[in-house]
């Protein structure tokens, strides 16, 4: 199973399954959302990085220039983007 088999557009591929998209967190960089949906994705991965959790321990950044210091502060994540 890939990323591109997955509603959500992410694949755990450890584990064989689609990642919920409740599970995964969002960035873009014309986004204006705070919880960092699919929906209303954050426009940093610093604010995206502020919602890390063992439930939402994916994120998902799209395609742009992000130029900002990330703090993940012992926070286990994987970033998954184009390229």
């Amino acid at each position: 199973m890939t990323d591109t088999e997955c509603g959500s557009g992410v694949c755990d591929e450890a584990g064989g399954a689609c990642v919920a998209e409740g599970d995964i967190i969002y960035v873009d960089r014309t986004g204006v959302g705070t919880t960092c949906t699919r929906t209303a994705p954050c426009a940093t991965m610093t604010a995206g990085a502020l919602l890390i959790s063992s439930g939402r321990r994916w994120m998902v950044v799209a395609a742009g220039d992000y130029r900002e210091t990330v703090l993940l502060d012992n926070k286990s994540v994987t970033i998954i983007g184009p390229g």
